[in-house]
């Protein structure tokens, strides 16, 4: 069969589809969810899409993947995998950002005990931070010079990013090989879905079993991290926390945690901003792990910190679907640290870190990246220096996503990409999806073979299209089979 790419027309976000096929199987592979937080398959955006543009797709997803924690990227994912699954459909993985692993077993056993980790993460952070804008050190522990008021939370998490690097990868002979998975070990041959699903996850069967049924019994389980990070009330130039935990038992409890807290503290606002941003992070976290121990789904964790530390990419489906920016671990690597914890959920947050794949080609079948948000060149504000080519070199032109919905930020990636396919760059395929309405395009414009799911440029917030590129034998077709050319923005008054 050829392979078909699909983008998504969804009200908000972005989302990928590739019907593909690999060693006589056919792959349906999902990049990224979209927004939609609705759980009705007759609402849910991205569960319709799919359903109207891709009616070859039966009731299974081989793949979904998670590029990063963007809302705009991973905010309808839960709920998507939810509806999906509801429906009586399959997922057989999720690809998720290694630095999630670190919050799977609180989510799962202890979600009162996560939230109060992540709360303590971001009090300790916007401490460091307020001593280096006291004291202005300029060591490693440190992490802005410039005071809160004036910052904006994503520029305090770009200043933060140094520090989350070095802390998540300590890159050590043990590290490394803890993390270089082979990419022919996984699934196990002879081991049962469950034991492969609970042995990805970090979890002996005996636990994910248990762990299934907790989530079967227990209503702990459906109450949101965020009705459960506490009540702030501010007396006296105080705040308490109601905060809820279980005991032994597993009866529900409560303690009053008591704060100063001085309300023009910028010291205290950062903090409880920071926590507010991450806890969002740890709640889909929450659902998607949720999601695998009720229905057996495997993971694969693909982490950026390994790469940008000089590890080369691994992992993924040798021949097939590989990170161009990450390294697959071994296995899931729990975080109990309260600071490393809160760095590791930050750390996905930030475009650079955005996940990577190559879809390589074959004799038969034709290639595409899926770019996500990633300028392919590391730098959180600007872009400093480009990624190393790990890229598996096609012989044709190849398809890919524009990087961060064709954002002039981003227009990095299109000299990076030139580069690495110097005689096929200008007969690719460019397709933009999501976007926002103040967003600016640039080189994205200057691509002679691309196509538009969603402009707010051209034709406004309530516009999209379906964008279906289909190949012909190796190669893909083009003009697109569904979609048509796009426009010119329109100036900005």
């Amino acid at each position: 069969m050829a392979s078909r790419f699909t983008a998504l027309p969804l009200s908000s976000g972005e989302s990928f589809i590739l019907e593909t096929d690999h060693k006589c199987k056919r792959y349906v592979i999902l990049v990224d969810g979209g927004q939609s937080k609705r759980k009705n398959p007759k609402k849910n955006g991205l569960y319709k899409a799919i359903r109207q543009c891709c009616p070859d797709i039966a009731d299974t997803i081989d793949i979904a993947i998670c590029t990063h924690r963007d809302h705009d990227h991973a905010g309808g994912f839960p709920a998507f995998i939810e509806t999906w699954l509801a429906e009586g459909n399959d997922i057989g993985e999720f690809w998720l950002p290694g630095g999630w692993a670190g919050a799977v077993e609180m989510s799962l056993t202890n979600p009162d005990r996560l939230v109060t980790t992540l709360r303590d993460g971001a009090n300790t952070a916007a401490d460091r931070i307020g001593e280096h804008d006291r004291y202005g050190e300029t060591d490693v522990e440190s992490m802005t010079s410039r005071s809160f008021p004036s910052r904006t939370l994503r520029s305090i998490q770009a200043e933060m990013y140094d520090m989350c690097i070095k802390a998540s990868w300590p890159g050590d002979s043990k590290e490394q090989a803890r993390a270089n998975r082979s990419m022919e070990d996984y699934p196990s041959v002879g081991v049962s879905r469950t034991e492969n699903a609970a042995n990805s996850w970090g979890f002996t069967v005996e636990d994910w079993e248990a762990i299934r049924s907790d989530l079967e019994t227990s209503a702990i389980h459906s109450e949101p991290l965020t009705d459960r990070a506490g009540t702030y009330h501010q007396l006296s130039g105080e705040f308490f926390v109601d905060e809820a935990f279980i005991d032994g038992s597993g009866e529900r409890g409560h303690w009053i945690s008591r704060h100063v807290f001085d309300g023009g503290n910028s010291t205290s606002q950062l903090a409880r901003s920071l926590f507010r941003n991450i806890i969002d992070t740890a709640e889909a976290i929450r659902k998607i792990a949720s999601a695998a121990v009720m229905f057996d789904i495997p993971v694969r964790w693909f982490d950026f910190s390994a790469f940008e530390k000089g590890a080369k990419p691994s992992g993924g489906i040798k021949g097939f679907l590989q990170p161009l920016n990450a390294v697959e671990l071994g296995q899931a690597e729990r975080e109990t640290d309260a600071l490393l914890l809160f760095f590791k959920l930050a750390l996905t947050e930030q475009n650079v870190a955005s996940l990577v794949f190559q879809r390589l080609e074959t004799d038969s079948e034709p290639g595409a990246i899926f770019l996500g948000d990633s300028r392919l060149a590391f730098g959180t504000d600007e872009p400093e220096r480009n990624f190393e080519k790990h890229l598996v070199q096609p012989n044709r032109p190849i398809l890919y996503t524009a990087p961060h919905h064709g954002s002039r930020n981003n227009d990095r990636a299109y000299e990076v990409l030139a580069d690495w396919l110097p005689d096929l760059f200008d007969a690719s395929i460019a397709v933009r999806n999501g976007g926002v309405w103040n967003q600016t395009l640039s080189k994205y414009l200057s691509i002679k073979n691309r196509r538009c799911a969603q402009c707010y440029q051209c034709h406004g917030g309530d516009w999209s299209q379906p964008v279906q590129i289909s190949s012909d034998g190796p190669k893909w077709n083009w003009p697109s089979s569904l979609g048509g050319e796009c426009g010119v923005p329109k100036r900005k008054k």
